[in-house]
């Protein structure tokens, strides 16, 4: 899986060091339906979401060329 790790990752393990991140990949839907049924902590998914009972946290932004 080709994660950009972003600032916020940086800043969490500085904060807390004692805690185990773990990154798998899935399908998006998967991976908010796993959010939502507690399989999972958090996910990183693109944006928009507007599922009920999730918390919606920007944390990075690309640029999409097209050529």
């Amino acid at each position: 899986m080709a994660l950009k790790a972003p600032e916020i990752l940086r800043q969490f393990e500085e904060k807390f060091p004692a805690v185990e991140l773990e990154f798998r990949s899935a399908m998006r839907n998967r991976l908010i339906d796993e959010v939502l049924n507690y399989e999972l902590d958090a996910a990183f998914v693109s944006a928009p979401v507007s599922v009920k009972g999730l918390q919606q946290l920007p944390v990075m932004e690309e640029r999409l060329d097209i050529y």
